[in-house]
């Protein structure tokens, strides 16, 4: 997992707060690229010292997301409907556009594709 004076002192995350709610966070966010990096046979804590950067970004990237989408508890809802109504515009989101229901936001994403860590062997068409 990635240390929570990581994510403050060198990511500089906006996440504010307590100390074990960042924990958590951290967690969750690890649990995401974890799953996204899986067939590669490393994890967040036993990735290779020339990409552990990039994968420590990955999670930061990933906890900003997640907290930035209603924190923790919104990631069990990926598969409910979210609209809203402002007047004459509306908006609805359903499972395949829902913010909750991806799994790896996109820049956790780019910080994983230079480190090979993403590749899964051969796509079938």
């Amino acid at each position: 997992m990635v240390d929570p004076a990581y994510y403050k002192d060198s990511w500089h995350g906006s996440f504010d707060g307590s100390e074990e709610d960042l924990r958590i966070l951290l967690s969750r966010a690890a649990d995401a690229v974890n799953i996204a990096i899986t067939m590669s046979g490393y994890t967040v804590n036993t990735a290779p010292d020339a990409v552990a950067e990039n994968v420590k970004k990955a999670v930061c990237a990933q906890a900003d997301y997640i907290d930035a989408q209603g924190g923790v508890s919104c990631m069990a809802d990926a598969g409910g409907v979210v609209s809203a109504t402002v007047g004459k515009f509306s908006y609805q989101s359903g499972s395949s556009g829902s913010a909750a229901g991806k799994m790896l936001c996109d820049l956790a994403y780019h910080y994983l594709i230079p480190t090979g860590l993403l590749y899964r062997g051969c796509e079938l068409w």
